[in-house]
């Protein structure tokens, strides 16, 4: 029912604007707000989407916003209220859109998803959804007052040719995009964003990580201004800071923000002595070579192969950065001003080029030796004719180049165990592999120390063993590799690179199976990195740069 009055309400309200206008001629530019809230089914990979609706309209009431909340809606609901509301998009001042939900892409493109979605795939998608990338030309009208927030789990099956999570794509000029679960990005919204003051940027970055931003994020411009009565007081607490900070961004940020203000005059002097330093000029030729992401990723990822940790290949140039640059040009014989010219950008892609080719030559040349090593044992084993040969031949290589075929040869002989052995046995070994932990196979080996499957309880058992002497090692690897493969482009890329590495990662489709997991430790143990199955950021610099 309150939904219903809510609609009548908008209704009417859009009804009067448009009287409005016929009379006067003129549409007020008004600030709109746009929530889309489509219930997930509980919780998906332990992390809440369901968003709080009520706090985030009170913070968005309190800021002047008027607001249209869609609420477990259709495709076809979601794309009706975006005609009904066009005009309203294309006045907008300023223009926050929310979606929570699931989304889909294909490689290209994002759709927000409906209620009734069945069978969909790459081709049927647009009859399912709303298209994200729609949206833009209404953003690009607004740069620097707009924000679309996604709050989508990246796991899950959608359907063929799709993926799910969020693809920012060509983001238009001053849209700022946050992403994120619903806990993390509400709170965002609610306690930063939409407070007078807050710049996106800084609200990003005290976010620790659990909101991720793309796009527009100014480290000093608040989304909304201050209040009239607070401007006195917040240009001399702007100009305290750009004081302390004392450097040309500070200077620059409070002009920007206050052009008239108290101490301008005062800014703009600071500001143009400090700009005669050379760090200045250093700063200021990077920025004439107008670098696009992909070069400085690509840089990142040279200064990550020559040893210089730039703390992320995101293209997005950040204190670990500059601090990576810094070291670099000191050891290269440069001045360390952390900002890069176009003959050092040229060293550096040279010199990584160089670096990474001896470092395949070394992996190739280990790889081989750990190939012969490999087979000789298996060929010393007894190539797989006794099942003790194939065991200790696991033991020792549970990637090698025969555990395929040892596995399935254990796998017969314990069927053909399964057969002969007594039925209170079998059902025992049964539950212990059903349980598959270490008290499992415990109780069987009490039960059975001499019993038809002792010899696989114990190997399982110092399998099991080991992965939990590895458990946080292989927790924070999986960690890394959901923040450095949340881009569902780069997992393809991922399995095609290792394609061509011929280390068979099985088909390349994005969804990492054993043959996946065996390919990457294969890969990480040829290059010494820590053998762990999943694609941790130092891999990652590897096989792209490859």
């Amino acid at each position: 029912m309150t939904g219903q009055l809510h609609t009548k309400r908008l209704l009417a309200g859009a009804l009067a604007a448009t009287l409005a206008v016929l009379a006067a001629g003129a549409v007020q530019a008004r600030d709109l707000a746009v929530i889309i809230s489509n219930r997930l089914p509980g919780n998906v990979g332990g992390r809440d989407y369901s968003l709080d609706v009520s706090a985030l309209r009170g913070a968005l009431n309190d800021a002047g916003f008027d607001q249209v909340v869609l609420n477990n809606a259709s495709a076809r609901d979601m794309q009706e209220r975006f005609v009904e509301i066009r005009r309203d998009l294309q006045t907008a001042s300023r223009l926050v859109v929310v979606v929570a939900g699931r989304v889909a892409t294909d490689g290209t493109n994002s759709w927000v998803l409906g209620t009734q979605v069945r069978n969909a795939n790459s081709f049927n998608v647009g009859s399912f959804g709303l298209p994200l990338t729609a949206l833009y030309p209404y953003f690009a009208e607004l740069p620097g007052a707009s924000i679309l927030a996604v709050v989508a789990p990246s796991t899950g099956r959608i359907g063929s040719g799709l993926e799910p999570g969020f693809l920012p794509g060509d983001l238009p000029q001053g849209l700022t995009v946050l992403s994120g679960d619903a806990r993390s990005v509400s709170s965002l919204l609610v306690q930063d964003v939409l407070r007078s003051g807050v710049a996106l940027g800084a609200a990003v970055d005290q976010s620790d990580g659990d909101v991720v931003g793309y796009g527009f994020l100014p480290k000093q411009t608040a989304f909304l201004a201050l209040e009239e009565e607070d401007l006195t007081e917040a240009d001399l607490a702007a100009w305290d800071q750009a004081q302390r900070a004392n450097t040309e961004e500070a200077y620059a940020a409070y002009l920007q923000r206050y052009p008239e203000g108290l101490r301008a005059r005062d800014a703009l002097n600071r500001l143009n002595d400090l700009r005669q330093t050379p760090q200045a000029r250093a700063e200021a030729g990077e920025a004439a070579l107008r670098l696009d992401r992909d070069t400085k990723r690509e840089i990142q990822r040279n200064l990550s192969i020559l040893g210089f940790d730039p703390r992320g290949v995101d293209g997005i140039f950040g204190r670990g950065t500059r601090r990576a640059i810094g070291d670099w040009q000191r050891e290269a014989g440069f001045d360390a001003t952390g900002f890069m010219t176009g003959n050092q950008i040229e060293l550096l892609r040279r010199t990584g080029a160089q670096r990474q080719a001896a470092l395949e030559e070394q992996a190739r040349r280990r790889q081989e030796e750990a190939d012969r090593e490999d087979t000789a044992f298996w060929r010393d084993t007894g190539r797989g004719s006794s099942e003790s040969g194939m065991r200790e031949y696991l033991s020792r290589y549970p990637d090698g180049l025969f555990s395929d075929l040892a596995g399935t040869r254990l796998t017969e002989i314990e069927a053909q165990r399964r057969g002969t052995a007594a039925r209170a046995e079998r059902e025992d070994w049964e539950r212990a592999l059903r349980q598959d932990n270490v008290a499992g196979y415990q109780a069987y080996l009490r039960a059975y120390p001499q019993g038809t499957f002792a010899v696989e309880a114990q190997s399982r058992l110092g399998e099991l063993r080991t992965e939990g002497q590895r458990g946080d090692e292989i927790a924070k690897a999986r960690a890394d590799e959901a923040r450095v493969l949340a881009n569902p482009v780069t997992r393809l890329l991922v399995e095609r690179r290792l394609q061509q590495l011929g280390l068979k990662p099985g088909k390349a489709d994005g969804k990492f199976d054993q043959a996946t997991r065996k390919a990457v430790r294969r890969y990480q143990k040829a290059r010494e990195l820590p053998v762990t199955g999943f694609v941790t950021q130092a891999t990652l610099v590897r096989l792209l740069s490859g």
